[in-house]
């Protein structure tokens, strides 16, 4: 956990990517969707996969990209199986940004979107040239909800070093939560005050960095459902699911 000891399977110097972390089931009802409407698009991608063996690499992640015309890039790790599962989904919700913090560092990255697994994109989206941190912000919610929509995030090389501050606190966070407490807990409180940890840490960062020049709020903009579609609660629908076929073919 928290990208010690992953494998970068494949790596390039490609500029701008699209990030995004999933888990094999993840990655088979969804990460397939949004890599290839960023493979429509043009766009670049870089998937961190958490968990997986050799054969579900061989067949389901390389069979499947390398049909793609997309540059892209992949990095792997494994998770401990035994740990309880609130604790195993908040870490697949961070997992992104530990990616996007090494392409940053490792690989000279300019800059990112980082998004959920379960989107999928229906045009590109611009941002303002001059801006170099975007974030979905409500500054009068709490912590869980000024940050609500953790699947689109957009950043710069030039303020990475926020993605090091979300981290950390994250790090902080998480190894002080009593997991089994938390499996005790019903509904959106479980989910509200634990489970969101990356929006959490995201929406109390971005609350130093508001008034920055450089600060982009996303919630001004409609991108959503126009240029980002969210897959999330819907996928078992049987209009997503012809939607889902008719666009891609499976």
């Amino acid at each position: 956990m928290f990208f010690k000891n992953s494998i970068i399977h494949r790596q390039n110097t490609i500029k701008s990517k699209v990030i995004f972390a999933c888990d094999p089931s993840y990655w088979l009802n969804y990460g397939r969707y949004l890599i290839k409407s960023c493979d429509d698009l043009g766009l670049n991608v870089h998937v961190h996969i958490v968990g997986g063996d050799t054969k579900f690499f061989k067949r389901d992640v390389y069979g499947y990209i390398d049909t793609l015309k997309m540059q892209h890039s992949i990095s792997s790790e494994e998770i401990n199986e035994d740990i309880l599962w609130y604790a195993k989904v908040t870490y697949y919700y961070i997992a992104r940004y530990y990616a996007a913090r090494y392409l940053f560092k490792e690989c000279n990255l300019e800059e990112a979107i980082i998004v959920d697994t379960d989107v999928i994109f229906n045009s590109k989206i611009e941002f303002p040239p001059e801006k170099d941190i975007g974030i979905f912000y409500k500054p009068h919610k709490p912590a869980p909800f000024k940050q609500v929509w953790g699947n689109l995030f957009m950043i710069k090389h030039s303020k990475s070093w926020f993605i090091d501050c979300v981290l950390d606190r994250f790090e902080k966070d998480y190894k002080v939560i009593d997991w089994e407490f938390v499996h005790t807990l019903k509904g959106k409180k479980r989910v509200q005050n634990f489970v969101g940890q990356d929006q959490i840490c995201i929406a109390l960062e971005a609350d130093k960095v508001c008034n920055d020049p450089g600060f982009f709020n996303i919630k001004s903009c409609n991108f959503f459902d126009h240029s980002i579609f969210s897959l999330m609660s819907k996928r078992d629908d049987p209009e997503v699911i012809k939607y889902l076929t008719d666009r891609f073919g499976f």
